[in-house]
């Protein structure tokens, strides 16, 4: 998390701010997580946060583009679903190969199905 403001008119925005080198759609998912980290801290005005993402774009003509997202309870639920299960399989020490350019100085190679 970036900034937490809050407005002349009392609302509160948690702004993330990005470089990236083209343009692209920004996913909201990181910025559910900053507010549902507030919220698991005692914040309590997390449900009333504002979800801004500040991208400045490194490209020929650089450009600032500014995004902002309804929070949405479903995809945090997803989210979180995700995160947990993601977090199980580490500790039940599932790994998935992903083959690609590191594999070749990768220190598990020997016991890679994909090495």
């Amino acid at each position: 998390m970036n900034l937490l403001e809050k407005t002349e008119d009392g609302n509160q925005i948690l702004t993330d701010f990005k470089t990236v080198s083209s343009r692209r759609a920004q996913d909201e998912g990181q910025l559910l997580l900053y507010r549902e980290a507030l919220r698991a801290t005692g914040y309590t005005d997390a449900d009333n946060i504002q979800l801004r993402c500040v991208v400045l774009l490194k490209t020929k003509e650089p450009d600032i583009d500014v995004q902002t997202f309804d929070p949405d309870d479903s995809k945090l639920k997803k989210l979180m679903s995700l995160y947990k299960e993601s977090w199980k399989a580490i500790q039940d020490g599932v790994y998935y190969p992903t083959p690609g350019w590191q594999c070749q100085s990768c220190q598990w190679s020997h016991v890679c199905s994909q090495g």
